[in-house]
């Protein structure tokens, strides 16, 4: 995953394109919990703008907004999760949701 002023650049969640910021209604960082093992994790979720077409199904219902939404990864596959949230905050502005308590 690359951030840029122009998009997201991903290979995740079977997305292996540029999507731009006019495709994408918010990026969210949510809580998950793994019910096999209590296990808690961030994930971050992509909200597509609609008629936007990711060439996936947004079939997931984000813990945010409940929106439709596709899952993109774990904070913890990242190398640098801080850096990623900073650039994230910097180039969505405010389609940027950082709401780790949900």
């Amino acid at each position: 995953m690359v951030i840029s002023e122009a998009g997201l650049a991903l290979r995740v969640a079977g997305i292996n394109r540029a999507v731009p910021w006019s495709a994408i209604d918010a990026v969210l960082v949510e809580a998950h919990v793994d019910t096999t093992d209590n296990s808690r994790t961030l994930r971050l979720v992509l909200v597509p703008a609609q008629g936007a077409d990711l060439g996936v199904p947004a079939a997931y219902q984000n813990t945010v907004d409940g929106r439709p939404s596709v899952v993109l990864l774990d904070l913890d596959e990242i190398h640098d999760a801080e850096s990623a949230i900073q650039a994230l905050g910097r180039f969505a502005h405010d389609r940027f949701v950082y709401a780790p308590g949900n």
